[in-house]
């Protein structure tokens, strides 16, 4: 196995980077009906194969919506909340994780101890909504990949989340919001930036993966906005610094880049994605004109 992933480090990057695609495509077709007890329930039924959780939750503001694994049967679809980690990422909207034991009861009555975790808000609008739970056997299988996925997953939800929610609203200025959200997930760009994570993954670089994922999730909720088409020059260099950090890290430092830009214009509006188009043709043309 390991001549086998030595002598064939592309192939299997490339399988690996094509699993994830097609889990989160099918993350992203469960999604468009919102969240519900029966999207919440195929989301972590993708999941749970997938990564080394025992048990995989889904919940909305107040009540457990899926449960898949070993615990499903003590927080079944419309239980109550139970752990407090939860209700703290709930209230705070800022992802948690613990390593240490914690006895909680669940809905049929008996305790349940819990001995691991990593749960991630699902957010609308910087509105928490829900969160994603990953619970595991023991506090080992909480590390930086694990924590990494769970965030990712959780912004790639979040991201099909506020989709559905643009799409509900009838309003112009709501459906242009969802043509510039689309127009921002391009595939190629995508598919690029996943094979780069798995990359690192793969490598033990786990600390670039998260800046790459964080980056990735960054790039997409500025994209949003809540529905506004003019951003603060501020929120439209956070966009493009993401862009940046991604694209560096995809071509291996190859360029360097600083913002000067004068503190008294940073509140000023300004169409939003402005950046991005000429940063991409600056990125594309400067670098095939490179020479070895």
């Amino acid at each position: 196995v390991f001549a086998y992933r030595l002598l064939n480090p592309d192939r299997l990057r490339s399988q690996y980077t094509e699993e994830t695609l097609s889990l989160a495509s099918d993350m992203l077709e469960d999604m468009r009906g919102g969240l519900t007890p029966e999207s919440a329930e195929a989301i972590c039924r993708h999941l749970l194969p997938e990564t080394h959780a025992s048990t995989i939750a889904v919940t909305d503001e107040s009540r457990v919506l899926a449960c898949v694994g070993d615990m499903a049967e003590d927080f079944p679809s419309g239980s109550a909340i139970h752990t407090p980690a939860t209700h703290y990422v709930i209230e705070h909207g800022i992802i948690q994780s613990f390593t240490q034991a914690v006895e909680v009861r669940a809905e049929n009555g008996r305790a349940r101890l819990i001995p691991a975790g990593i749960v991630a808000p699902l957010k609308v609008s910087d509105h928490t909504v829900g969160a994603l739970k990953f619970y595991f056997r023991s506090p080992h299988a909480v590390n930086r990949t694990q924590y990494a996925l769970v965030s990712g997953f959780a912004d790639l939800i979040s991201t099909q989340l506020a989709i559905h929610e643009l799409e509900l609203q009838e309003e112009l200025t709501a459906r242009a919001e969802v043509r510039a959200l689309q127009a921002q997930i391009n595939p190629h760009f995508l598919y690029n930036t996943l094979d780069s994570i798995a990359w690192m993954c793969e490598q033990g670089r786990n600390a670039e993966a998260v800046e790459m994922v964080n980056a990735l999730a960054r790039l997409f909720r500025i994209s949003i906005s809540r529905g506004h088409e003019l951003i603060p020059i501020r929120s439209e260099l956070q966009h493009a610094e993401s862009y940046l950090q991604i694209q560096s890290h995809r071509y291996k430092n190859q360029f360097s880049y600083s913002f000067d830009v004068q503190e008294e214009c940073l509140d000023y509006l300004c169409n939003k994605i402005t950046l991005q188009p000429i940063i991409e043709n600056a990125i594309y043309h400067g670098i095939n004109g490179l020479v070895d």
